[in-house]
């Protein structure tokens, strides 16, 4: 739906994209999500060969003819040791404007059975935010068991949530077993960072978590960076950096590991992910202030051909 007119992206009886011999179902009509990029999320019912009770919901996103399997029920749940999504009808669920989706499900079965809370990215796939029975660290040293979690269902603005913002953040309540509870903000994407200010006087490190996905696991990784800003960015045959070319990204190519940069350069472990960082000395120079920083990874195959870029995260220097 658009000033351009109607486009069905989805409809019933739709082979089901992802699943062989399988086509699409009725539709949750609650649950359906639409974001400016005109990409839809929703839940539905599969019907066809193999489909039984136990795996007969499935959630999608993506648009008219690109439409991608996020989560079916009966599929083996990331992280939880073998257990396996409920029913995804019915479910809370939310989409951004980069296509990101969260969602709450049930888990059956595995390490971790109960509610849970999901996301998936276009670049990084599936994930899980929350567990039920997994520790969470509230504050360094303090574990506490996971019972549920929760969002803010409505929202703040057109049709935006206040749980999950455009940028990636997530905003939870997450209940725990001995009674207590704790609001947490959780970050999303395939580069999300610890921190978007850094104090000049004071110093700090600024983490970077890096997650490629699988299929760039034990892959090379490059963090680099600009003050330049991200747009056009730097072509990368189909894909484009969205960092411009200045003395900071010739720095980040040429001195990776170098101080104040930390393992900016090395290999994702086995399911693509890597940590890299920035120290900022104290009582740094204030020119800094005059700059915004912006950094963003790439990931190779064996030969070195880029075939990952990540998102954008900056760094903002404060006095």
């Amino acid at each position: 739906l658009s000033q351009n007119g109607h486009v069905i992206a989805s409809r019933g009886g739709d082979a089901a994209p992802g699943i062989p011999g399988v086509n699409i179902g009725i539709y949750n009509n609650v649950s359906v999500q639409l974001n400016d990029s005109n990409e839809v999320a929703f839940q539905c019912t599969l019907s066809g060969v193999n489909v039984t009770p136990a795996n007969d919901s499935a959630i999608y996103v993506g648009s008219a003819g690109n439409l991608q399997l996020v989560a079916r029920e009966g599929d083996i749940a990331p992280g939880t040791g073998g257990g396996v999504f409920d029913s995804t009808m019915g479910m809370s669920m939310m989409m951004n404007g980069q296509g990101q989706v969260i969602f709450n499900i049930s888990i059956l079965g595995g390490n971790f059975p109960g509610s849970a809370a999901y996301s998936w990215d276009p670049q990084v796939g599936l994930r899980p935010l929350v567990l039920s029975g997994e520790m969470f660290e509230v504050r360094p040293g303090d574990f506490r068991s996971v019972a549920n979690s929760g969002g803010i269902q409505f929202n703040n603005g057109d049709s935006r949530p206040l749980t999950f913002a455009s940028d990636g953040l997530i905003s939870l309540r997450i209940n725990f077993n001995d009674g207590t509870a704790a609001n947490v903000v959780i970050p999303m994407g395939a580069l999300t960072t610890s921190s978007n200010e850094v104090s000049l006087s004071a110093g700090g490190t600024q983490i970077h978590h890096i997650d490629a996905g699988a299929a760039s696991g034990s892959r090379p990784y490059l963090l680099l960076g600009t003050v330049s800003g991200t747009s056009p960015g730097i072509s990368l045959g189909a894909l484009t950096l969205p960092l411009n070319q200045d003395f900071v990204f010739n720095l980040t190519l040429s001195s990776p590991n170098v101080f104040p940069l930390i393992n900016t350069l090395g290999f994702t472990n086995s399911q693509g992910r890597a940590t890299a960082a920035l120290i900022t000395a104290p009582n740094s120079s204030p020119a800094f202030l005059n700059f915004t920083f912006h950094w963003a990874f790439v990931a190779t195959d064996l030969t070195g051909t880029v075939n990952f870029v990540s998102n954008v995260v900056e760094l903002i220097p404060v006095p």
